[in-house]
């Protein structure tokens, strides 16, 4: 369950009865900070959302944007051969103290950090972000 190797996923599990994992998501930006130290993914979740906040019901968003920071980043690897990100991601703990982030698809990555937390997740139309 890769929601329980990061933080701060409590609107997460409000969202959703059942989390789902994190097949089939698009990357929709990567960002690199402080040499290499924090990295920021940021995630269309294309999910059937089970709780809809009454403001995403009136602004009729069917999916959500999550933004995670990982920190204190040991090892960093990218690879990609299209500009389509559409990837599986797979969160896990290393030891005690660390996380591996492995993505798979259109973009390859691996992130060895030692903390990952939900920064924001926001409303979307998925027909918006195709």
């Amino acid at each position: 369950m890769w929601y329980m190797t990061i933080d701060k996923t409590e609107f997460l599990k409000m969202l959703y009865d059942k989390i789902p994992d994190l097949n089939q998501v698009k990357v929709l930006e990567l960002q690199i900070y402080r040499n290499g130290d924090r990295v920021k993914l940021s995630l269309l979740l294309p999910f059937k959302i089970d709780n809809l906040p009454e403001k995403w019901q009136k602004l009729k968003y069917d999916a959500a944007i999550m933004d995670l920071d990982l920190f204190n980043i040991l090892n960093l690897n990218v690879n990609s051969k299209t500009n389509e990100y559409i990837v599986d991601i797979c969160i896990e703990k290393v030891n005690s103290d660390m996380i591996i982030l492995k993505c798979m698809g259109g973009i390859n990555m691996e992130i060895l950090a030692e903390a990952g937390i939900i920064q924001e997740i926001r409303g979307c139309r998925v027909c918006e972000m195709r």
